[in-house]
């Protein structure tokens, strides 16, 4: 019972499909079943540099509509480094297919999206490694919320506290994400293969 609620409480804010080149192994239909299954309310979909899939979500999350909300979203280049953008509403997504065509944020498209730290690869996390004093929140304002990813093992524990004492600083949610990329243990080879490749 414990198990099942902490199931029904989480939400996945960074996960990546096929349409994510060269990195993902998991079908829209995959994440989508899968999350219903492990009791998520809703899902959001964050493709790097691609909404190739948006039709596939669709498509599957028509079936499922009445179990899971579907937040599109991508992440793609801003303020210089991979951000992940989520759209809020209708008009977002439109907002969302403009700034994949320029590269820029407008303030009146930002006001249907909103836009995270993008897990380890966004400045915020470089600045937090780097030797050279950055203004940490001054980057953070950039932001809507701080992506703090769940494989922790990758991060120092110091820079986990120093992301969350950050977010509490600045009023912030701070939202653990998997930047998933396989679903059963048996494709993370598959997984960690094309993520090789793309690397080159």
């Amino acid at each position: 019972a414990i198990m099942e609620r902490q199931y029904q409480q989480r939400v996945e804010l960074h996960l990546h499909t096929t349409a994510s080149d060269a990195l993902s192994v998991i079908t829209p239909r995959e994440a989508i079943e899968t999350a219903i299954k492990m009791g998520h309310r809703a899902i959001a979909f964050t493709d790097l540099n691609s909404m190739q899939n948006f039709a596939g979500i669709a498509y599957w999350h028509k079936k499922y509509r009445d179990q899971i909300k579907v937040i599109y979203g991508v992440e793609t280049l801003l303020f210089g480094r991979p951000t992940t953008i989520l759209v809020k509403n209708q008009e977002g997504l439109k907002a969302l297919y403009e700034v994949i065509s320029t590269g820029e944020c407008t303030a009146a498209q930002r006001e249907n999206l909103l836009l995270a730290s993008a897990c380890s690869d966004g400045v915020l996390y470089d600045a937090l490694f780097d030797d050279i004093a950055h203004p940490l929140e001054e980057i953070a304002a950039q932001y809507d919320y701080i992506e703090l990813p769940t494989m922790v093992q990758n991060l120092p524990c110091d820079a986990v506290q120093r992301l969350y004492a950050l977010g509490k600083k600045m009023d912030m949610p701070v939202v653990a994400v998997s930047n998933c990329t396989y679903l059963e243990p048996q494709d993370r080879l598959s997984a960690e293969v094309l993520a090789c490749c793309r690397r080159g």
